[in-house]
């Protein structure tokens, strides 16, 4: 409903301000604001920019995939997409599966989402000195949202079954930090509880303490679902500023391709519970390779 408004009050304000614009530049989604924008852009034969940060409605059938239904009941999202993208002179997104998504032959720019480093380093000199870790833990971290498309499920089960194993092997406690909140976080809690994994859910904390932590710690993982949308999703470039190995589990081949070329990370399939055990095992014995792949992503 207030994305509805908002495109009124969009169409409104262009049509009264913005016959004199050189360029339109719109972010989609959300996809009714960029169709208005864009419409009103090739009407009057101004350059419009497309700027694509994710994919609606295919992100939304991770939440309601019913045949048919589905298609049906999202169909106006659609419809949207393909007017902003038929609009465009030019697209820009957060990876090249974005950026190329609108198919017009029209030139395409990839920009990575970034981050202030400054920023990011600030808060780690701020909040590292409260943060107290022993030198026989091993720390593991996830970041974000703890929604549908973001498995943390498998990586729960996942720490729960090389605890003992890194204890067993290199007299380590293995401890799972899970930063953020969303929707799945009760059923979370009670999936560590019921299994006695080692889990620690701080909920939402502030960038910077946030930043501390990822440096604190020595495996950080990207834990998405089988079939997720995302191409590469924001906490990249918090996990990369951190310069610690990541664990990638998500399938765009963009980015998997980034893990292993840059050499800042590993590659397993989703919700495969033994085979991220056994990326965390071999990324807990490998402490050069730690420290290779951590420097390789701040670089």
């Amino acid at each position: 409903y207030s994305q509805s408004v908002f495109s009124k009050n969009l169409r409104r304000y262009l049509e009264r301000y913005g016959a004199d614009y050189d360029l339109v530049w719109c972010q989609i989604p959300p996809n009714n604001i960029a169709a208005d924008a864009g419409t009103f852009a090739h009407e009057r034969n101004i350059p419009f920019v497309v700027d694509i940060n994710d994919l609606w409605p295919e992100a939304m059938k991770m939440v309601a995939d019913v045949p048919v239904l589905s298609d049906f009941a999202l169909s106006d999202f659609e419809r949207d997409a393909a007017i902003a993208y038929a609009c465009a002179s030019a697209a820009v997104g957060t990876s090249h599966e974005y950026a190329h998504r609108c198919l017009q032959d029209i030139p395409h720019l990839t920009v990575y989402v970034g981050g202030d480093i400054a920023y990011f380093d600030e808060g780690v000199k701020r909040y590292a000195p409260s943060i107290a870790k022993n030198d026989d833990e091993l720390w593991i971290a996830y970041a974000g949202s703890l929604a549908r498309s973001y498995d943390v499920a498998t990586l729960v089960h996942a720490c729960q079954l090389a605890a003992p194993i890194i204890a067993e092997e290199l007299g380590k406690r293995l401890s799972l930090y899970i930063m953020g909140d969303g929707p799945n976080r009760p059923g979370l809690e009670r999936l560590a509880d019921e299994i006695d994994a080692p889990v620690v859910f701080t909920g939402y904390v502030d960038y910077q303490i946030m930043a501390a932590y990822l440096v604190a710690s020595d495996i950080l993982v990207n834990s998405l679902i089988k079939g997720a949308p995302q191409s590469i999703v924001s906490k990249i470039a918090d996990y990369l500023c951190a310069g610690r190995p990541i664990i990638n589990t998500g399938e765009s081949q963009e980015f998997k391709d980034k893990c292993t070329n840059d050499g800042f990370g590993v590659n397993v399939e989703p919700e495969d519970v033994a085979e991220l055990v056994g990326a965390i095992v071999a990324l807990a014995h490998d402490e050069e390779a730690r420290d290779r792949m951590g420097k390789r992503g701040r670089a």
